[in-house]
């Protein structure tokens, strides 16, 4: 099983289609042995503080290993495959 995490700061119109961009990506590669956790700071900035988030949209993939983490514009397909190593 594939696991990541999407921490968000807000639910905006960018956001939702970032969501939308990376459900497809993920359901391509893996079907549907994956789990995208969608997390807001905003609502819940306890976990934001347990995993060392500092600034958003951070997409972090961690299993299976090794760990991945994008900060920063997360819009781009074949950055997003490559820095995350999912190919």
């Amino acid at each position: 099983m594939n696991e990541l995490k999407f921490y968000i700061s807000n639910r905006s119109k960018k956001t939702e289609n970032t969501i939308t961009l990376l459900h497809n990506i993920l359901s391509q590669r893996f079907g549907k042995g994956y789990l995208l956790e969608i997390i807001d700071i905003i609502e819940n900035p306890d976990q934001c503080l347990r995993d060392n988030i500092f600034a958003t949209p951070t997409l972090i993939k961690s299993t299976p290993p090794p760990e991945r983490k994008m900060i920063g514009d997360i819009s781009n397909e074949q950055h997003i495959i490559s820095i995350l190593n999912l190919a």
